[in-house]
C-alpha cells in the first residue's frame, strides 16, 4: 500500500496549520490521535528547522483532555523511580538463570 505524501510548505503555512510550539503559546495541543497534516521547512542563515503542522480545527485545549492522558511532574518522577526499581529486579531475576 503506498504511503500518502505529506505536503511541505517552506518559510510560510496557512493560518489553519500550526507547529506544536504555536500551539501550546495558544494553550493547545494535538487531539488524541491527531496525525501530522503537513511539514513545514525554515531555514535561516545558519540553520534549517523541519516541523510537524497540525489542523487547527482539530486540535483541544488542555483543559478539555481526559485527566487520565495528564501526568503531574511528581508522579513522573515517581513512575521513573518506579521504572528503575522494576529494571533492577529483573536484571537481579535474569542473573540467576
Amino acid at each position: 500500500m503506498p504511503k500518502e505524501k505529506i505536503p511541505t510548505y517552506h518559510q510560510t503555512h496557512p493560518p489553519d496549520l500550526a507547529t506544536i510550539d504555536a500551539l501550546k503559546l495558544e494553550g493547545l495541543q494535538p487531539a488524541n490521535g491527531q496525525t501530522v497534516a503537513a511539514l513545514f521547512k525554515l531555514r535561516t542563515s545558519d540553520r534549517e528547522h523541519l516541523s510537524g503542522l497540525y489542523r487547527r480545527a482539530e486540535d483541544v485545549c488542555y483543559a478539555e483532555q481526559p485527566e487520565a492522558d495528564l501526568i503531574d511532574v511528581d508522579d513522573e518522577v515517581e513512575l521513573s523511580v518506579a521504572l528503575k526499581r522494576l529494571a533492577a529486579t529483573l536484571r537481579e531475576a535474569a542473573s540467576g538463570f
